[in-house]
């Protein structure tokens, strides 16, 4: 098996300023040097609320652990079960749980040994510093799972109360996947060209694909379009008959401070308003997809409607279209991501329930 090294970028959701500002203190574990429990993992685990607004689905945690948002973790769970343990997230300072998950590998492997040289505490042995560039004697990275973190360690030159890191450990294969998966946050670390995957890694990669369209995971990430949808729907407009329209979407999104998918906007500035019958098989029952200057963009807002669930009062909605019973298809903005999932709003019970994962997927349900 193919293992590499990986980083990411200083702007971590678990750290302050800089990446080696850590925002989650560890005990002490040696009286002598006061070096750290490597292993803790501090519970509440914090994150930094303006991070987590990020388009990424994963990312480096300190000490050697990873940052994954649900459908990654539901991944992981899938193709390299066991290799992970879960814990869940606050944003910081608050108890507020957020929708990452802290996970922790369960297997260790190595990225090199300091050299002996090196002064190291009378009490523990650890050394004062280990730095990969100029105190490590060997400099090899090793594991024979998918997913690890280093037991060894690196700092600053000058101590590792200055700045002190693990680093987390992926075989090829499965960073591949992930970036099959359009999973973005993780890189390789390297100085020169990036290891490709062997004829194995491929072969187990195209067998996990497989493995998780079974298990019904999608296989791009939350608010994109994948590339069925996308062929899908440059068919249906090239079928539809034109009312073009040259409505200013810049202007208007600038005016409200608000993003509209470009599905949508392509939807309307190629086909203007359109009406489906029989929506969901059911007779009567009339969709009208509105034109941009018939949008709601009052009174589904977030804090707008007396919701009567907890996941409907998080909704942050624009209501696109309607049906003739009074019911309305809305865009979830407080959703990540250029295309965001479509939400159905029952006006006779107050609330949301989950219609489709953006609007190409709405077009296609409605039409079909």
């Amino acid at each position: 098996m193919q293992t590499i090294e990986i980083t990411c970028s200083d702007q971590r959701l678990d750290h302050g300023q800089s990446f080696d500002d850590p925002i989650n203190p560890l005990p002490v574990s040696c009286p002598e040097c006061r070096f750290p429990v490597l292993d803790h993992v501090p519970q509440p685990y914090a994150v930094v609320k303006s991070r987590t607004n990020t388009s990424n689905e994963v990312s480096l945690a300190a000490y050697g652990n990873l940052l994954v948002a649900e459908r990654v973790k539901v991944v992981i769970e899938i193709v390299a079960p066991d290799l992970c343990q879960y814990f869940p997230t606050v944003f910081q300072k608050t108890d507020e749980v957020t929708n990452w998950h802290l996970a922790v590998p369960r297997r260790f492997g190595s990225t090199g040994t300091v050299s002996p040289a090196i002064k190291r505490c009378p009490a523990c042995g650890e050394p004062a510093s280990a730095h990969p560039g100029s105190q490590y004697d060997t400099r090899q990275v090793s594991s024979d799972s998918d997913i690890a973190k280093a037991k060894n360690w690196a700092s600053s030159e000058s101590g590792w109360a200055k700045w002190m890191d693990r680093s987390l450990i992926l075989s090829v294969r499965f960073l591949h996947l992930l970036k099959k998966l359009n999973a973005k946050g993780l890189y390789e670390a390297t100085c020169g060209e990036v290891t490709k995957p062997d004829t194995d890694d491929l072969q187990w990669i195209d067998n996990m694909i497989n493995r998780l369209s079974e298990h019904g995971i999608r296989l791009t990430a939350p608010g994109t379009l994948s590339k069925e949808d996308s062929r899908w729907f440059r068919a249906f407009l090239k079928g539809q008959k034109k009312s073009a329209s040259d409505f200013d979407f810049k202007a208007f999104e600038k005016q409200h401070r608000i993003r509209l998918p470009k599905s949508y906007k392509d939807f309307s500035s190629q086909l203007g308003e359109r009406t489906f019958d029989n929506v969901d098989d059911e007779n009567g029952n009339t969709v009208r997809v509105l034109r941009p200057n018939q949008l709601d963009l009052k009174n589904f807002r977030r804090g707008a409607l007396d919701a009567t669930d907890e996941d409907s009062e998080r909704v942050d909605g624009i209501m696109f279209a309607k049906t003739i019973y009074g019911d309305g298809y809305c865009f979830d903005l407080a959703a990540k991501g250029k295309e965001p999932p479509v939400l159905l709003y029952r006006h006779e019970g107050f609330f949301y329930e989950p219609y489709t994962d953006n609007f190409v997927a709405f077009l296609r349900r409605i039409s079909e």
